[in-house]
């Protein structure tokens, strides 16, 4: 009877030292972003620029910046995926005030938001990739761009929630910094920029923001680069290696 006690316990013990080592193993499983998050992974916010009747930019073949926008945002979060959950403020070809795109992020409480844009230029042969983040200066001496153009989609006249974004300016600002030194590493991009910008949009993001102004869609040699799938998945793959950095340096 003594035996049978002691072998139970001593089968017990196996097991619980099984259970645990199985438990450690699976622990070790999960991804940092995941971990980080307290067991939930951190939530992006990819927003396509323009839509709808708002073409944006045109190139001279033709292409218009709402698709290229479209087009590489569902590339970026293709990649993003496995590692964290990703939504779009629109999944297709149709108009999204920017009151709507900050209520999007903000009603989900995001972790991240990234807006996608191609810039337009009347001299052809201009092009450089610029990350921008909202300025730190007072919003009352900004000029916003954009202000104007939407102001009759916001119905109000301007964002219920002005000032924001500015908590997250030291963030949003390093966030821009990082991805513009990935987007250095990416093949066929030629010039780079981190900057300020007084963009609407930005000042109604309850979050770190930045907007990625994927080249200038008006540059034949840009617009042929921004047509191209493999193109597109390289720099994708540069903005998410980005992303990691973000966050695992919070």
């Amino acid at each position: 009877m003594t035996m049978d006690i002691g072998a139970k316990r001593w089968r017990f013990g196996l097991y619980f030292l099984l259970a645990v080592g199985l438990l450690g193993l699976t622990v070790g499983l999960i991804p940092a972003t995941e971990a980080a998050a307290g067991g939930e992974k951190p939530l992006i916010i990819i927003d396509p620029g323009h839509g709808g009747h708002d073409h944006g930019a045109e190139g001279v073949g033709g292409s218009v910046e709402k698709n290229i926008a479209l087009k590489f945002a569902n590339i970026l979060q293709n990649i993003l995926q496995p590692d964290y959950r990703v939504k779009l403020t629109r999944t297709g070809d149709y108009q999204v005030s920017l009151k709507k795109r900050a209520s999007i992020a903000s009603h989900h409480g995001a972790d991240l938001f990234i807006s996608i844009h191609s810039g337009g230029f009347f001299q052809v042969g201009v092009d450089s990739w610029g990350v921008y983040y909202y300025p730190q200066k007072d919003r009352n001496n900004l000029d916003l761009f954009e202000a104007k153009r939407d102001t009759e989609s916001l119905g109000d006249g301007g964002l219920n929630w002005h000032h924001v974004q500015a908590k997250y300016i030291r963030a949003s600002k390093r966030f821009a910094e990082i991805l513009k030194s990935h987007l250095q590493e990416c093949p066929e991009i030629g010039s780079f920029k981190s900057a300020e910008a007084p963009l609407f949009l930005l000042e109604g993001i309850d979050m770190p923001a930045v907007i990625v102004e994927a080249g200038y869609l008006t540059h034949p040699s840009c617009e042929s680069r921004l047509n191209n799938m493999d193109f597109l998945a390289k720099a994708a793959e540069c903005l998410s290696r980005g992303i990691d950095e973000f966050f695992r340096e919070k």
